[in-house]
């Protein structure tokens, strides 16, 4: 029996990595950072390593680099969010066998553990000059033979220097060379295209069906954007909510493409605070979504009538606009930035969902005037929920990252007064007051930083408002610290 040492510090896809490769027979040892993998891997003497890039206390890299000069013949796989031909050069430089990036299918992933491993078994001396298992399928670019590779690294210093953190190589203004290209298929499409369309039983549910690899169990809820199961991951037998959209409302190509492409863009996204997006899949003419399934309550049950105590606003606070500065470094926008939109779990953990899938509201729910300020701009939709659009959204201009910054603003009023700082009884009344009113100001409980950071968020004005949501993290953790 073979035996794997995955160095990962990702706990759902520890999680999931570990329960695949027991089922299938293999011994599995984890660490959770670099310093603890190393460790294990020179005590454990495992037979293949699954080794993650970005990890804490020592990276990825600067482990493969010392494991490869203590115990070269133990193979190595390195696994990555990232997409950068340079970093897969990087890791193979440094004597890696082989480079996945995520997300990845587990049937790939595991074919190539058992090719590596037959490789090694077959090669005890472990030589590498042919290079071929170290070339990806999907990547023509990776350089094909190791031997011919030219070195270009000084392996006495260390790689964390190399790559910076995470954040550090993204540029947060969330401009629009920040884009992320939308992933290639995960090998898990042609499944999904071979589906025949699900049907409905007489409840209205697709309650007990199989879509690909998930069964589907119950439901959940429904919302605008469609309905919510929990379904059961047969593959790596962890359950997930599987959401059907709503397409109806997007007869149209261009929004239904466009919606599409936002949620691949939209499962990029890692961080512990955003609800993970694990795939998304066309059967037929329906679409759904496979996600993290978050047990935990919508923070706007938790409001109540007159807010919550500060400490808890600021602690919510800090855990959203981190997750607003991972997406934005991203490139990618929330437009629908919302109490409804965010789960606390049991253990206190902030999960925003919904990135990529804002709420679109045709123009048969707009009143004339909101409608024909829409129509100046050529826009047919507006996205988002009214009373927490910015004004630029409301005047049909397109949302960026300080249009979320104005929902932030919306939301901490909420959080402390129980109220929207924005009223009216019709969408007239209320786009009005939006784009017109100053909201009423917040109780002296509140803290007067807490207060500054709200005023600025809520300007009118989008230059005036932070124009970084780490501006934003950064002046919330502050709050923290003076209480």
């Amino acid at each position: 029996m073979a035996k794997l040492l995955i160095i990962e510090d990702e706990p759902r896809m520890v999680g999931g990595l570990r329960d695949n490769f027991e089922y299938e027979g293999y011994e599995v040892i984890t660490a959770e950072d670099g310093s603890e993998g190393l460790k294990r891997a020179l005590s454990e003497v495992p037979d293949l390593i699954l080794l993650d890039v970005m990890l804490p206390k020592i990276s990825g890299l600067d482990v493969c680099l010392d494991l490869k000069a203590k115990r070269p013949s133990v193979p190595i796989i390195m696994l990555t969010a990232r997409c950068q031909v340079s970093d897969r050069v990087v890791g193979l430089e440094l004597g890696a066998d082989d480079y996945v990036t995520k997300p990845f299918s587990i049937s790939e992933l595991s074919a190539r553990v058992k090719a590596l491993l037959r490789r090694v078994r077959s090669d005890p001396k472990h030589t590498r000059t042919d290079g071929s298992l170290c070339q990806p399928k999907s990547d023509p670019n990776i350089p094909t033979a190791r031997a011919k590779t030219k070195p270009f690294l000084n392996r006495s210093r260390s790689f964390r220097s190399l790559i910076g953190s995470r954040i550090d190589r993204f540029d947060l203004s969330a401009g629009r060379n920040n884009i992320r290209v939308p992933r290639e298929s995960n090998g898990l499409d042609s499944l999904f295209a071979q589906t025949p369309p699900l049907i409905e039983t007489d409840d209205g549910t697709l309650i007990g069906q199989q879509l690909g690899h998930y069964r589907i169990l119950s439901r959940i809820g429904r919302g605008g954007m469609g309905v919510v199961y929990m379904a059961l991951d047969e593959r790596l037998h962890r359950r997930v909510a599987l959401k059907k959209l709503n397409m109806q409302s997007l007869a149209s190509k261009t929004p239904r493409n466009l919606l599409l492409e936002e949620a691949r863009n939209a499962s990029f996204l890692n961080h512990p605070s955003i609800c993970t997006i694990y795939d998304i899949a066309e059967v037929g003419n329906e679409v759904y979504m496979v996600m993290e399934l978050v047990d935990g309550q919508p923070l706007s049950r938790l409001i109540g009538k007159s807010g919550l105590p500060a400490k808890d606003v600021v602690h919510y606070g800090i855990q959203i606009a981190d997750a607003l500065v991972h997406a934005h470094a991203y490139g990618v926008i929330h437009r629908d930035l919302k109490s409804l939109n965010i789960i606390i779990r049991r253990d206190g953990l902030v999960k925003v969902l919904e990135f990529g899938l804002s709420a679109r509201v045709g123009n048969d729910a707009i009143d004339a005037v909101t409608r024909s300020l829409c129509l100046q701009n050529d826009c047919c939709v507006v996205v988002g929920t009214i009373p927490y659009l910015a004004p630029e959204a409301l005047k049909g201009q397109r949302p960026n990252a300080r249009s979320d910054i104005w929902s932030f603003g919306v939301l901490l009023y909420e959080l402390v007064t129980g109220q929207l700082p924005f009223q009216g009884e019709t969408v007239f009344s209320l786009s009005a007051a939006i784009l017109h009113q100053s909201p009423a100001p917040l109780p002296p409980r509140a803290p007067s930083k807490l207060r500054d950071v709200v005023e600025r968020c809520l300007s009118k004005d989008a230059n005036q408002r932070y124009q970084r949501f780490d501006e934003v993290a950064e002046q919330m953790r502050m709050i923290e610290q003076l209480a």
